[in-house]
Protein backbone atom coordinates (compact mmCIF):
# COMPACT_ATOMS: atom_id res chain seq x y z
CA UNK A 1 0.00 0.00 0.00
CA UNK A 2 3.04 2.29 0.01
CA UNK A 3 2.26 3.25 -3.57
CA UNK A 4 -1.06 4.71 -2.46
CA UNK A 5 0.56 6.67 0.37
CA UNK A 6 3.02 8.20 -2.11
CA UNK A 7 0.11 9.11 -4.40
CA UNK A 8 -1.76 10.72 -1.50
CA UNK A 9 1.36 12.68 -0.46
CA UNK A 10 1.89 14.02 -3.99
CA UNK A 11 -1.78 14.99 -4.31
CA UNK A 12 -1.57 16.77 -0.94
CA UNK A 13 1.27 18.91 -2.33
CA UNK A 14 -0.51 19.62 -5.62
CA UNK A 15 -3.19 22.09 -6.65
CA UNK A 16 -5.24 19.32 -8.24
CA UNK A 17 -6.99 16.88 -5.97
CA UNK A 18 -7.11 13.86 -8.29
CA UNK A 19 -4.07 11.81 -9.34
CA UNK A 20 -4.52 12.06 -13.12
CA UNK A 21 -4.32 15.88 -12.87
CA UNK A 22 -1.91 16.18 -9.93
CA UNK A 23 0.78 14.06 -11.58
CA UNK A 24 0.94 16.53 -14.46
CA UNK A 25 2.10 19.25 -12.04
CA UNK A 26 5.39 17.47 -11.34
CA UNK A 27 8.55 16.56 -13.25
CA UNK A 28 11.58 14.49 -12.42
CA UNK A 29 14.34 16.94 -11.52
CA UNK A 30 17.13 14.63 -10.34
CA UNK A 31 18.08 11.13 -9.29
CA UNK A 32 21.16 10.77 -7.09
CA UNK A 33 22.95 8.19 -4.94
CA UNK A 34 23.13 8.61 -1.20
CA UNK A 35 25.88 7.48 1.14
CA UNK A 36 23.33 6.78 3.84
CA UNK A 37 19.98 5.12 3.04
CA UNK A 38 17.03 7.51 2.99
CA UNK A 39 13.27 7.01 3.31
CA UNK A 40 10.79 7.40 0.46
CA UNK A 41 7.88 9.86 0.63
CA UNK A 42 5.72 6.76 1.02
CA UNK A 43 7.70 5.75 4.10
CA UNK A 44 9.56 2.84 2.47
CA UNK A 45 13.20 2.44 3.49
CA UNK A 46 15.92 2.02 2.38
CA UNK A 47 16.17 4.30 -0.63
CA UNK A 48 19.69 4.63 -2.04
CA UNK A 49 18.75 6.50 -5.23
CA UNK A 50 16.17 9.16 -4.30
CA UNK A 51 14.19 10.83 -7.05
CA UNK A 52 13.65 14.56 -6.68
CA UNK A 53 10.38 15.85 -8.10
CA UNK A 54 9.91 19.50 -8.99
CA UNK A 55 6.57 21.24 -9.27
CA UNK A 56 6.15 22.67 -12.76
Amino acid sequence: MAEYKRTREIIARSQADVWDEAKLEWELAEVYRTKEPDVCLCGHPPINEPCVLRKT
